[in-house]
């Protein structure tokens, strides 16, 4: 499962999932040859769900990592920003409650971004919340604010250099307004 993040360099940049590993494609715009593969390997389930180029041309991705023990079942929002040959620069891995994955990501003019991180308080828990991180350019966490029950699902860059975060929220017991 590929996602295209952007074009840059007359390349397509993709993210996703292949065979269980969070990966990396580019692919040539007119062609359609594919460039570049990269899979992160670990001893866990992962998937990106986006990609930006930073500010300095590497690529910066968000998503998850899973890891499933016996009877418990764990995910945790993951960031990692690589080179533009796809080798980690850093890797880090936040989280809130039991189960955490990254829903949206932009980057800022001074290399850091901001992310929303969706989270089960308990894995067995049945609400789902929101938080806002601001991340630094080298992987740091800057600040969190919990959103609740709010479900942010993009973030975007404003022409003056600010963002705004997307998303629903529950109106009532019955669904999302």
């Amino acid at each position: 499962a590929l996602r295209a993040a952007y074009v840059a360099d007359s390349l397509l940049y993709l993210t996703g999932t292949a065979n269980g590993f969070g990966c990396l494609r580019s692919m040539h715009v007119a062609t359609g040859q594919i460039v570049q593969t990269q899979e992160y390997r670990t001893d866990t389930t992962q998937g990106w769900a986006e990609m930006h180029r930073s500010n300095d041309g590497n690529h910066v991705m968000a998503g998850q990592l899973s890891k499933d023990l016996p009877g418990l079942v764990r995910i945790n929002g993951w960031v990692q920003k690589v080179d533009p040959d796809g080798q980690p620069i850093w890797s880090r891995s936040y989280k809130i409650g039991d189960l955490n994955w990254f829903n949206a990501q932009a980057m800022l003019p001074d290399g850091s971004s901001v992310a929303s991180l969706s989270y089960f308080p308990m894995a067995n828990g049945s609400s789902n919340y929101s938080a806002l991180l601001r991340i630094s350019a080298q992987g740091d966490l800057l600040w969190a604010n919990d959103m609740g029950d709010a479900i942010l699902t993009r973030i975007i860059t404003t022409a003056d250099g600010g963002w705004i975060a997307v998303g629903r929220k529950p109106t009532d017991s019955s669904g999302f307004g």
